[in-house]
């Protein structure tokens, strides 16, 4: 698993990138500079959809004062999220994977939160959790235990 070094807390962003045609495909992720992020994308479905001059559409799904790894729980959280509603996932092997081994600590975030389909994105409210850290302390402490 990765390593957590200066893991700070931060602003932090889940977003999400949706197809342009028709809004069945997304890569989850989490940023600081999302728009950065954006346009410095490195996953092969992204760049396969700018290169063939179809951009996904860029959602932030939700903003929350977080260490890294905590936003990295959420995005899994959102992964989940997006597997529940049927979407095809374009995020790497391993994230998946992740999402799995933790899925047990983090499955009561998924069931507040949607993801919107293609034609409700203007419509989409990003999430400011206040609580969400507290329960992403927890579900860290469950993972690895307190020291």
């Amino acid at each position: 698993m990765k390593k957590w070094h200066k893991d700070n807390i931060s602003w932090r962003y889940i977003y999400a990138l949706l197809d342009s045609f028709d809004g069945s495909n997304v890569y989850i992720g989490q940023s600081i500079n999302v728009e950065r992020r954006y346009a410095t994308h490195d996953n092969p479905w992204v760049n396969e959809q700018f290169a063939n001059g179809h951009p996904p559409t860029l959602i932030t799904l939700e903003k929350a004062r977080l260490s890294e790894y905590e936003a990295y729980q959420l995005e899994i959280v959102w992964l989940r999220v997006a597997l529940r509603q049927g979407f095809t996932i374009h995020n790497s092997k391993a994230d998946v994977r992740n999402a799995w081994r933790i899925w047990e600590q983090l499955k009561p975030l998924t069931e507040v939160r949607q993801l919107p389909k293609l034609h409700e994105q203007d419509s989409f409210k990003t999430i400011e959790d206040e609580s969400i850290l507290a329960h992403l302390h927890h579900s860290w402490i469950r993972l690895i235990g307190e020291h």
